[in-house]
């Protein structure tokens, strides 16, 4: 009973078995649990075999229909070899190389009679392009040889390489986030920059004569010796007025037939108000 237990099982396990990794993997597994199983025919093996195989074998086996088990298994690493050789022909480094070269090796177990001067070749045509010209320029003599330039040379590449790159994001940093709307909803033209840099140096330089200007009086008042008490209209009530100062610079006037002194050194707008003062009293007196 023990026995036929046992045969159940190695004939429910055959029928169960999956191809998980290379052709050769699933073929041992195979013939292990074959030798557990009793008066089970070819056919039926064959037929386990076919159906645990990877969907691309399975398919060639099954379009060649092999008539036996042996037969079938010479097809599958017929088939897989040539699968293998066209999948490595057309393997390509997406990612690193150390990526690559362990997708290349994976490869390389379901590939059987195939040179390794053919498989260097194979493998220095999936590289990235920089990668692949720099060891076609070497020309290594092993495929270990490819394997060591590839990485040794990918890593100069790595060092060669800017670390820093500048972000749009990161200039924008230390900008408020208001002023940066601003700039970008209004771009001042070059006419409107003219224009506001023409206004800019009117009001400066009106700005800056103006404050010459009252530098000018400021200095000219401060310069001035004190003024004296002058007989201005040349008389002072029979009194003429004497100073024990040095006499003011002064200028002579006439209005309305009528001569005066007026002190020079006084802002204008003083000058002006002596005038008309010293004009009033005068014509009171007369």
């Amino acid at each position: 009973m023990a026995s036929d237990d046992s045969d159940q099982d190695a004939r429910y396990t055959l029928s169960k078995l999956l191809q998980r990794g290379t052709l050769a993997e699933y073929e041992s597994e195979f013939l292990m649990l074959i030798k557990k199983v009793k008066e089970i025919s070819e056919s039926l093996l064959k037929s386990f075999y076919i159906s645990g195989l990877k969907p691309a074998l399975q398919c060639a086996l099954l379009m060649s229909n092999p008539t036996t088990l042996s037969e079938a298994f010479l097809l599958a690493r017929a088939t897989e070899a040539r699968l293998g050789k066209d999948a490595l022909s057309k393997l390509l480094q997406m990612g690193t190389v150390a990526e690559y070269q362990n997708e290349f090796e994976i490869l390389i177990k379901r590939v059987t009679r195939i040179s390794e001067s053919l498989l260097k070749s194979f493998y220095i045509s999936g590289l990235k392009s920089a990668l692949q010209i720099e060891l076609l320029r070497a020309k290594p003599t092993s495929l270990e040889g490819a394997y060591s330039l590839a990485c040794i040379t990918d890593a100069r590449f790595e060092d060669e390489r800017p670390t820093t790159i500048a972000k749009i994001n990161d200039l924008n940093t230390d900008l408020p986030g208001q002023d940066l709307e601003e700039m970008i909803h209004h771009k001042p033209n070059k006419v409107e920059v003219v224009k506001t840099s023409m206004v800019a140096t009117s009001e400066e330089l009106e700005q800056q004569e103006y404050q010459d200007d009252l530098n000018e009086i400021f200095e000219e008042k401060d310069d001035a010796k004190p003024p004296i008490f002058v007989d201005t209209f040349g008389s002072n009530g029979g009194n003429d007025s004497k100073t024990t100062s040095p006499e003011a610079p002064v200028k002579e006037v006439v209005k309305n037939g009528i001569k005066s002194e007026v002190v020079v050194g006084l802002p204008g707008k003083l000058q002006e108000g002596d005038m008309v003062d010293a004009l009033s009293r005068v014509e009171q007196k007369s």
